[in-house]
């Protein structure tokens, strides 16, 4: 149980953290997707509360499927991520307005969430590709 707390607590003081790196991202997918760019502190507010809510769709996961006594496989985490996905652009919709049209909308938000996916995706496979580089000349 000590554990379960300590990963949940690990996970709730990193989130404001990597907020700070995310939010620029989501500045950016704004301004890619929706020809705007929000102030820093909403971006980084929605991001904020987007993660800690898909985190928690995680790890209420993982505490259901422990408490039966299983593990998630594969499958169960696609469901999970997808179900972030939905709840973070639902959130990056009701906070992220266009300043002359308004609510920007499920599909933009959507696209917004890609482009930020797409970006992390890039900076840890450039961080896995410089590790590997680095582990193989001998570095590490």
């Amino acid at each position: 149980m000590i554990e379960v707390i300590e990963k949940l607590m690990l996970q709730l003081l990193a989130v404001p953290v990597f907020s700070l790196i995310g939010g620029p991202f989501l500045m950016l997918g704004t301004y890619l997707v929706g020809k705007f760019k929000p102030s820093f502190s909403v971006a980084y507010r929605a991001c904020l509360w987007s993660t800690w809510t898909a985190v928690g769709i995680a790890f209420l996961a993982e505490m259901v499927a422990g408490a039966v006594g299983n593990k998630l496989g594969p499958v169960e985490y696609t469901l999970v991520w997808l179900a972030g996905a939905v709840v973070y652009t639902v959130i990056i919709d009701l906070m992220i307005e266009d300043p002359d049209f308004g609510p920007i909308g499920y599909r933009k938000a959507f696209l917004i969430y890609l482009v930020q996916f797409g970006l992390v995706a890039l900076i840890a496979l450039a961080g896995l590709l410089l590790f590997v580089l680095f582990r193989t000349l001998g570095f590490v």
